[in-house]
């Protein structure tokens, strides 16, 4: 009899500490975070047409207080790819914090013949913002319904937005980025097809443009060099 009502009293303790723990979870998101999923369209600024194959990837990041201040550190990483249609969809994302916070994630989107863009996506008390790194300041509208975040967005051709001379250094660390090959990896990895010629072909009518400007030289250095590195990578892999 002894031995049963010290069972039962470790289980009502570990019940009132699961209660807790659904609380807290629920109320200030500790120690179990959720997140909602995101979901979107990204079109051209130009046209209104959807953008196939744009790359959306999202780092999830934790914080923790540290002896110099805010520690941060990447709980996961999340990509997707868009569809015909434009369309897009990030998971939901769980975390487990015992001595962090979960913090914000960091949205990027891209494509190799479009202007890159970044994101910032975080819960502030109870209200979910989106938008630019300067988030406070300049939240973008993005919609919560239904447990999920609809964040849709435009963007510009790399024609459109580096159209004049003075922006060949600008478009020229595009090519750098671009060159590090994360892109066509990912969309490899995934069996998607993309016409690798009709993009380097793209790029090349971008950097010949405008031939007399300072950073002519050094747009079609890094020009070679990620069409170097592309190719290396995609071979090995």
């Amino acid at each position: 009899m002894l031995k049963f009502f010290k069972w039962n009293k470790v289980l009502v303790m570990l019940g009132i500490m699961a209660g807790l723990v659904i609380v807290s979870s629920l109320t200030i998101r500790w120690p179990i975070n959720t997140f909602p999923a995101i979901e979107g369209k990204i079109l051209d600024v130009t046209t209104g047409e959807p953008i196939e194959n744009v790359v959306v990837s999202v780092n999830w990041i934790r914080s923790s207080p540290g002896p110099a201040g805010e520690i941060t550190r990447t709980i996961k990483g999340d990509i997707a790819v868009t569809d015909k249609k434009g369309e897009y969809r990030i998971p939901r994302l769980w975390s487990f914090h015992l001595f962090s916070v979960f913090s914000r994630g960091y949205m990027g989107f891209y494509h190799p013949l479009y202007a890159s863009k970044q994101a910032v996506v975080a819960r502030e008390r109870r209200r979910i913002i989106i938008g630019s790194p300067a988030l406070k300041a300049y939240p973008e509208e993005s919609e919560y319904k239904d447990g999920i975040i609809h964040y849709d967005i435009s963007l510009l051709t790399l024609e459109e937005k580096y159209n004049k001379p003075e922006d060949n250094y600008e478009l020229s660390t595009e090519f750098e980025v671009h060159g590090r090959g994360e892109y066509f990896l990912i969309l490899k990895k995934q069996r998607i097809y993309f016409d690798l010629n009709k993009i380097f072909n793209n790029w090349k009518k971008l950097a010949d443009r405008f031939p007399h400007e300072k950073h002519f030289a050094t747009l079609q250095r890094r020009l070679k060099k990620a069409k170097e590195n592309v190719k290396e990578l995609i071979e090995k892999r």
